[in-house]
């Protein structure tokens, strides 16, 4: 197995660039850093497609996301880019990557009026309905959120999910 590039060797660049990732990003497989405004390091993760990734994460962490260093593989190996991964997590101490890679629960974010109304839903139809609402109204602030960073990408979450309250993104 080829040696391990240590992460603080690599440039961090603009996580956004034009509105979007970096095209150098899409359909690109590796292993990349995503580091706030401060450029500590936040989260690493590897992919596919690093440019869905990184938008995904973006979606999910807008203020966390100000830089990223990434490897790309010309020849990927699922096994050389987990341990790349995993020594870049245990070079940086990152925690928990639930945040980063998990879609979106909204039932957290429910208003107490939200709350109240999906106590007294009295079928699952009602909760349902209640809970897609909830997704809906999050959906609009996510939305709003990422055209005031100028980001222009499309979005669309998956609308089977809202009636969980739940918002994961499909591209």
């Amino acid at each position: 197995m080829e040696s391990i590039p240590p992460l603080a060797d690599l440039p961090a660049q603009p996580y956004w660039l034009n509105g979007d990732v970096s095209p150098a990003h899409h359909g690109q497989i590796g292993v990349y850093a995503i580091l706030d405004r401060d450029r500590t390091v936040v989260y690493v993760g590897r992919s596919r497609d690093m440019g869905a990734s990184l938008r995904l994460h973006g979606l999910r962490q807008l203020d966390r996301c100000a830089w990223v260093k990434s490897l790309v593989l010309v020849k990927p190996n699922g096994a050389y880019l987990q341990a790349i991964q995993q020594a870049w997590r245990e070079q940086t101490g990152v925690g928990d990557p639930e945040v980063w890679e998990k879609p979106l629960d909204c039932r957290p974010l429910m208003t107490p009026a939200e709350e109240a109304t999906l106590a007294q839903a009295a079928t699952e139809g009602e909760r349902a309905a209640v809970l897609k609402n909830v997704a809906r109204r999050v959906e609009t602030e996510i939305l709003g959120q990422l055209a005031a960073h100028g980001l222009t990408f499309a979005v669309r979450f998956d609308p089977k999910r809202k009636s969980e309250g739940i918002l994961d993104v499909r591209f």
